[in-house]
């Protein structure tokens, strides 16, 4: 068994005014309640909710406001593309872009018509462009040549975009070797020097 003294009781008394409220404090919180009462408040009451514009019914001091959680159920208005119309307009695009066709004579060119737009064949001779082709005709292009099916205004034309170009006639980077001043000099010595110097 525990005794409380009177130096305990004086510091229960403190723990019990810091803890709880005080009667006047209770009063104070009353009046405060009954003047805003008075002056027109109501407890947790909703007059009104709308939404765009729209009033909404208030059940139980409840506003149930059904928002959309799937892009399905709003209005497409902006015409926003799905991924799967994505994916099919680039892919569309990019088939109708460029399409191998494989190597051909000039002869066998394909012909000019919507079913080969963006087709690119390897023309594996020389030739000379004719009126078919963007460029217009007479431009000689070498074996190796890509030409393209393309749509200029309502007219289908060749378009020749690049050929081989053979450089084997070339040296490379690589084997270039610096000459030096030696080297200079010893071109130099059997030249005769410019008159009236």
């Amino acid at each position: 068994m525990k005794l409380i003294t009177l130096q305990n009781l004086s510091t229960f008394a403190d723990e019990i005014k810091a803890r709880y409220a005080k009667a006047a404090d209770l009063t104070a919180v009353s009046d405060r309640v009954k003047a805003l009462e008075d002056a027109g408040a109501q407890a947790n009451v909703l007059e009104a909710v709308k939404v765009n514009g729209t009033a909404q019914a208030i059940t139980e001091k409840a506003v149930d406001i059904t928002v959309p959680t799937k892009t399905s159920e709003l209005t497409n208005d902006a015409k926003y593309q799905t991924e799967e119309q994505v994916v099919a307009a680039i892919t569309a695009k990019v088939s109708s872009t460029y399409k191998a066709g494989g190597s051909v004579t000039f002869a066998e060119l394909p012909e000019l018509k919507e079913e080969n737009l963006g087709l690119v064949v390897n023309v594996t001779e020389k030739f000379t462009s004719t009126a078919d082709f963007v460029e217009g005709a007479d431009t000689e292009h070498p074996a190796g040549t890509n030409v393209a099916v393309v749509k200029v205004g309502e007219d289908y034309k060749y378009d020749a975009l690049a050929g081989f170009v053979d450089l084997s006639g070339y040296i490379k980077a690589s084997e270039i070797e610096a000459i030096t001043s030696s080297e200079v000099s010893a071109l130099l010595a059997d030249t005769p020097a410019p008159e009236g110097e």
